[in-house]
């Protein structure tokens, strides 16, 4: 324990807590193993415990790795690229870069930025290993400095462009996606983060739906799709004189297939399956993820969310009726939001009340007596996820590209999908945690230093992305968006010793947001300087020189009442506004 600098009554507590339990036969894994277990039983005690639970894992990763309880990075980088590029789980192009560069650069104390649980996770899931005996390869700056050249490869001075990536990714200052973590560098590189698709109404359709499935969430990307276009159960089925199974037997099988897709035994597919209120099946889409009741009617590997538009809550707050129809009968609901949606809704619900729908095609409920049996499902089962159409479309900026029909597997992206294209989501997060002076301050300067630099690696990902998919990949170069999140906001709160719930917390998160937004766009723009528009520019919100947060007049408007949001700004928004034009 020595090797790990743990203090000396760390050591003899360690000690303590495995004596009896050490004999001799017990391999330097195992030894390791059970000093990691007592430092753990202890962290509630002193949390010196889990700076010692991480060190011990660390000696057990390089153990691993080496044989040895130390690892020098300097000597061990280049060997591990050359090893990892000849057992096939490296990209070949990385032995172009200056090796011996960027092994200079790797920072050992870096290591220890990670909790217990964060560098056990990394051991876990991420970091790569030998295909065949599973033997670890890959050390935790190997990984950063991996993910750093694989976001690198479009870059005219790869080498340069890879060491400003590792820095801030090994200083934990943003991070990427986890497909852009498990596959940067790789041969796999698909980078993405989810999917969004639109299942057609035909059995062709749902079946490639299926195949293409399967391809993107065997290279770790979510997926989020939505199937209110498929025909309601007892609908007619042309060329074969029969009648449809409906919506479930569909699902059941994305579910299967989901479940089966284990993402190279490193986490499971993830799916969320996107419905409107008005399909006739949503009573049985309400159940599928509960405990009880028949199993083949429930997908427990499917996430559900309902795609609501405004006029279901127009309904529910008038007390009024709800009509559900087949959307066999009801062409142009999925592409309709708004009021255009609203004006289509009621010449279906006349048509159906004057007799020119088949019966069985239309059933008329009580909105808001719909709404408590969606409530009731969400108390019970957690879904289905609530997420709004007419928002989602009219504050796009990219309404000229397409109607929007579903969010993405996590339920904060809105792209554009088609019968010809399948939406990317390109992520990462920024750590706000990481950005605390020592005098507990915001670093501001580092924090826009921190978003430029993860825009441009999310640009490249676009282009360094390997896709599963063709329609994805045509999406995806057309529109080329990215999302940039954040992480660590409690934990910059206890930093600042702010309560979670208090006022000066959304106080802070305002300004930390806006903050963000407004460099995210400055990159964007200058990125725009340099590489040139993105092709779908000229169709774009963007084009008008308007910003997302001019977006909710355009809701207001479509609405026709108040949209209460804190619209006060900090920034010059006015000249950026001026500068996309």
């Amino acid at each position: 324990m020595e090797e790990a600098g743990l203090e000396q009554d760390i050591r003899a507590r360690l000690l303590q807590d495995t004596e009896g339990l050490l004999h001799e036969g017990l391999s330097r894994d195992e030894v390791l193993d059970l000093f990691i277990h007592a430092a753990l039983q202890n962290v509630l005690d002193d949390t010196k415990f889990e700076a010692a639970a991480v060190r011990l894992l660390l000696l057990k990763i390089y153990s691993e790795i080496t044989g040895d309880l130390r690892l020098d990075y300097e000597r061990y980088f280049c060997s591990y690229i050359e090893e990892g590029v000849n057992k096939g789980v490296l990209d070949e192009r990385l032995l172009k870069f200056d090796l011996g560069r960027l092994a200079r650069a790797l920072d050992q104390r870096r290591d220890l930025l990670f909790s217990y649980t964060g560098l056990y996770t990394l051991y876990d899931r991420y970091l790569v290993r030998d295909p065949e005996s599973r033997r670890l390869l890959e050390a935790p700056q190997a990984l950063w400095m991996r993910v750093a050249m694989g976001l690198s490869l479009v870059e005219r001075d790869k080498e340069a462009w890879a060491l400003r990536f590792y820095e801030l990714l090994s200083n934990l200052r943003y991070l990427p996606s986890t497909p852009t973590l498990f596959n940067s560098g790789t041969p796999h590189h698909q980078l993405a983060s989810c999917y969004l698709y639109d299942v057609q109404d035909s059995l062709e359709h749902i079946l490639n739906a299926a195949k293409e499935f399967g391809m993107l969430a065997k290279y770790a990307g979510g997926i989020g799709t939505s199937v209110t276009k498929i025909r309601a159960l007892g609908a007619p089925v042309r060329g074969i004189n029969g009648r449809s199974g409906g919506l479930l037997p569909f699902l059941r099988l994305y579910d299967g297939l989901i479940s089966a897709i284990s993402q190279g035994g490193r986490r499971r597919g993830t799916m969320c399956v996107y419905l409107e209120p008005w399909h006739l099946e949503v009573d049985a889409f309400l159940d599928l993820k509960k405990n009880v009741g028949d199993p083949y009617l429930r997908t427990p590997s499917l996430n559900t969310a309902l795609w609501v538009p405004d006029e279901f809550m127009a309904r529910v707050l008038q007390d009024g009726d709800w009509y559900l129809f087949d959307p066999l009968y009801v062409q142009g609901l999925t592409e309709a939001y708004g009021r255009r949606f609203s004006e289509l809704y009621a010449t279906h619900c006349a048509k159906a009340e004057a007799g020119e729908l088949p019966s069985r095609a239309w059933r008329k409920v009580k909105a808001r007596e719909l709404y408590l049996k969606v409530l009731a499902a969400l108390m019970e089962t957690g879904h289905p996820w609530l997420t709004f159409k007419d928002a989602a479309n009219v504050r796009s900026m990219l309404r000229g590209v397409g109607v929007i029909h579903s969010g993405n597997l996590c339920t904060e992206v809105f792209l554009p999908t088609s019968e010809e294209e399948i939406a990317v989501c390109n992520l990462a997060s920024v750590n706000l945690a990481r950005h605390v002076r020592e005098d507990g301050e915001i670093d501001w300067i580092k924090l826009a230093e921190t978003v430029k630099i993860a825009v441009r690696g999310l640009d490249n990902a676009i282009d360094v992305n390997l896709y599963p998919s063709e329609r994805a990949r045509r999406s995806n170069l057309l529109n080329r968006p990215i999302g940039l999140g954040v992480m660590g906001f409690a934990e910059l709160l206890a930093m600042k010793g702010i309560p979670y719930d208090s006022p000066e917390a959304v106080e802070l998160a305002d300004r930390l947001l806006e903050f963000i937004s407004y460099h995210a766009i400055m990159a964007s723009h200058e990125l725009s300087r340099e590489r040139g528009s993105f092709p779908r520019f000229k169709e774009s919100e963007w084009a008008k020189g308007r910003l997302p947060l001019d977006t909710l007049e355009d809701l207001e408007r479509e609405r026709g009442v108040p949209v209460e949001v804190d619209r006060k700004t900090r920034l010059d928004w006015a000249s950026l506004r001026a500068k996309e034009r």
